[in-house]
């Protein structure tokens, strides 16, 4: 959203710096202020030139920014798949000593919870 903005406030800036620079042309043709054609024309480039730098700045640093969050979604993904690996791993473990439970102690653990299962002897 705020790359967005940044971007519009960069062509607005560049709208209303080629709207200066046809107003200055303009009295350029009137025949009026001939006599500070470059120092008006400076101050303006100069003026202009700032506004775009800072939006360019802005931008730039909205990008690092935005690099930076892909970066951290990416670490985060990869850090939920190794999760889920893992989780697989200890759900396939819970389940052969469910089953080693049942062979060996003839006990069943009757609730899927490997926090807290419930569990019955079978005689």
């Amino acid at each position: 959203m705020k790359v967005r903005q940044l971007e519009e406030d960069l062509t607005k800036a560049k709208e209303e710096k080629e709207d200066l620079q046809e107003k200055f042309e303009n009295l350029l043709e009137m025949g009026t202020h001939k006599s500070l054609e470059t120092e008006f024309q400076n101050k303006i480039w100069a003026g202009e030139q700032r506004k775009l730098w800072k939006a360019q700045k802005l931008i730039i640093n909205q990008q690092r920014t935005i690099e930076g969050l892909e970066e951290g979604v990416c670490q985060l993904i990869s850090h939920n798949i190794s999760l889920q690996s893992s989780r697989g791993r200890a759900e396939a473990a819970f389940e052969e000593a469910k089953q080693m439970l049942f062979e060996e102690c003839n006990i069943i653990l009757s609730n899927g919870s490997t926090s807290n299962p419930n569990y019955e002897e079978v005689d």
